[in-house]
């Protein structure tokens, strides 16, 4: 098995693990239903005030380790039968798993997904578990001291629409064993192709003799993970420390927008109750934008005006390409068939406090039109005799005059 192909397969092992972790919680602790008072009236939609909640302590997990809790559903006696819809968490790293104990013994798991499904009714006898599970792999790698986190099971009756909201409480927390500096993240914010950009995160183990291996990028389409191409890394020792420093470069065939995906540095570190060596993974996102990006919005939109007066519209240009100037000059003011309009409209250019490279271009027209409507393009280079680099429609429309 390739290098690359292992850390695949190890990663999908520790983000969708096929059997539960030896150091689930033991006997968590149960909170009785405390009954509402005879005369409660239950909220609008609800067959019954929500009882008190299931707590659920898992301790200080090692991060990247699994841990699974199941815990019993006690519910009010009421005249309808339920059935489980969804547990809402309040953590991305729960998932969970509801389990029926049938009055014959019999176990069955529904996915809790928000579908009513009649054959996870529950009938009388019938016992409801749910299957909380945590997976530390997908939290930053940084410690995380013990922190309740909230959720709710959802129940709703089996011939309507009124639902019973059952709270869940559930507390751990996170010993990481890597610090990562400055951030457990990289964000590469805008990047315009076909620009690079690197970002630099000091790596160090809080033990010592632990050694990294050979990074690598993958990419989530589903369930699935993908290699990253157009990535490059470089892991070299910073003192007492390592320096991994990745570099972005967007391929031609990725599409424009927001992108993610994860660097996963291998280990040899193996823990206590650790199925395999420990995988450091550092989560990367960034949007790609267009070298020369026009927002917002991307015309200049006048919309009824009167044509005898004065008006002007702005937007922001920026050029993401710092190996030349960020400003920009007017080669071209005409309607789409050609025409010059500069006698009709006039342009200047504002800095942008917040951007370097960007300029707020402000198309004034000067009210000189004795038409129903115009429509033009502003053409913008990096010089007088240069081809334009960015053409900006722009339209309007006379406002009829006042009914009388």
């Amino acid at each position: 098995m390739s290098g690359r192909l292992a850390v695949l397969v190890a990663l999908l092992a520790a983000a969708f693990p096929a059997c539960r972790d030896d150091g689930a919680p033991t006997d968590p602790p149960r909170s009785p239903i405390q009954p509402a008072p005879a005369d409660a009236v239950p909220p609008p939609g609800q067959l019954a005030q929500p009882p008190a909640p299931i707590e659920v302590d898992f301790g200080v997990i090692p991060h990247g380790a699994v841990r699974v809790a199941e815990l019993p559903v006690p519910l009010p006696e009421l005249d309808v039968a339920l059935v489980p819809l969804a547990f809402q968490a309040s953590c991305s790293c729960a998932r969970h798993l509801f389990v029926i104990e049938r009055s014959d013994g019999s176990r069955e798991d529904y996915p809790g997904d928000g579908l009513v499904r009649p054959e996870s009714t529950l009938r009388a006898g019938d016992r409801l578990l749910l299957e909380l599970t945590l997976l530390t792999a997908e939290k930053d790698a940084v410690d995380m001291p013990p922190t309740t986190s909230a959720g709710q099971i959802v129940m709703q009756e089996e011939n309507g629409a009124r639902r019973l909201f059952v709270p869940v409480r559930y507390r751990f927390g996170i010993d990481a064993p890597f610090a990562l500096t400055p951030f457990p993240r990289l964000e590469f914010d805008a990047i315009a192709r076909p620009m690079s950009l690197t970002l630099p995160v000091v790596i160090r183990c809080d033990r010592p003799g632990v050694t990294l291996g050979e990074p690598e990028a993958v990419g989530h389409i589903g369930d699935v993970l993908v290699p990253v191409d157009d990535v490059r890394m470089a892991l070299r020792p910073d003192g007492d420390a390592q320096l991994l420093e990745v570099t972005f470069r967007p391929a031609p065939s990725r599409a424009t927008g927001p992108f993610a995906f994860d660097v996963v540095v291998p280990t040899d570190l193996v823990r206590n109750g650790d199925r395999g060596p420990y995988l450091l993974r550092i989560p990367v996102t960034g949007r790609i934008v267009p070298t020369i990006e026009v927002a917002p919005p991307e015309r200049f939109a006048f919309g009824r005006i009167s044509f005898d007066e004065p008006s002007e519209r702005s937007l922001v240009v920026t050029d993401h390409d710092p190996s030349r100037a960020a400003d920009f000059v007017v080669v071209g003011l005409r309607t789409p068939d050609g025409a010059d309009l500069s006698e009709h409209f006039e342009v200047a250019f504002r800095d942008v406090s917040s951007s370097v490279r960007s300029r707020e271009v402000v198309l004034r027209y000067r009210g000189t039109l004795d038409t129903p409507q115009f429509r033009g393009v502003l053409a913008l280079a990096k010089s007088a005799d240069a081809a334009p680099l960015v053409e900006i429609d722009f339209v309007g429309f006379r406002r009829p005059p006042p009914a009388r």
